[in-house]
């Protein structure tokens, strides 16, 4: 079922979410959308850009799984 997640204004402004690169930032903010109320999700790079990126052919599951230190 559809969840309404928010993001706070300091999320744009963050100087630690600043060091991440800016695909891998938009990632972690679908992820919120993504997952269930507790945070749970499927760890699987393919589920995660069709979730997230599903419109941008420049993006592939390889660079989703890329925003990850360890891959997905």
């Amino acid at each position: 079922m559809a969840r309404i997640r928010t993001l706070k204004p300091e999320f744009f402004t963050s100087r630690s979410l600043a060091r991440v690169p800016r695909d891998a930032r938009f990632t972690f903010a679908g992820l919120w959308c993504h997952a269930d109320d507790a945070g749970r999700g499927i760890a699987d790079a393919r589920v995660i850009k069709g979730a997230v990126w599903p419109l941008d052919d420049d993006i592939t599951h390889e660079h989703v799984a890329g925003h990850h230190p360890e891959g997905v």
